[in-house]
């Protein structure tokens, strides 16, 4: 499979191409106490990657901001689906086993982040 391109401001990361990526290092997500670190990171990281092709940055794929494209919009659904890889990803790779045990289920980088966001800020009181 042809990889796609994201961008950022120093590189250009090939998605998923069998997953030949530079997953960022962000804090490790260990729980409450870690979470507003983890967010942080993982929002600045995540703000500078430009979906090529479109006005959207990775980021937006976790708010909803970059909706995902229909079925029939065969390359856009493509780069969709290769973007919420890498950021879901990214969101598995930089938790510990347990908060990841928590994610693994979901499908969608969205889906897992708004579990995390949920789940830790209530625990923080947030």
């Amino acid at each position: 499979m042809v990889g796609s391109n994201i961008e950022s401001s120093s590189t250009t990361t090939s998605v998923p191409q069998e997953l030949n990526t530079k997953i960022p290092t962000v804090p490790k997500l260990s729980g409450s106490s870690t979470y507003p670190d983890w967010v942080s990171s993982l929002q600045s990281y995540m703000g500078l990657l430009k979906v090529p092709g479109t006005k959207y940055r990775a980021w937006r794929i976790l708010t909803g901001k970059y909706p995902k494209p229909d079925d029939n919009d065969e390359d856009g659904l493509q780069m969709w689906e290769d973007v919420n890889s890498v950021v879901r990803l990214t969101i598995i790779n930089n938790c510990e086993p347990e908060v990841r045990a928590r994610i693994g289920s979901f499908s969608t980088a969205k889906e897992a982040y708004e579990e995390l966001k949920k789940g830790l800020r209530r625990e923080i009181g947030d």
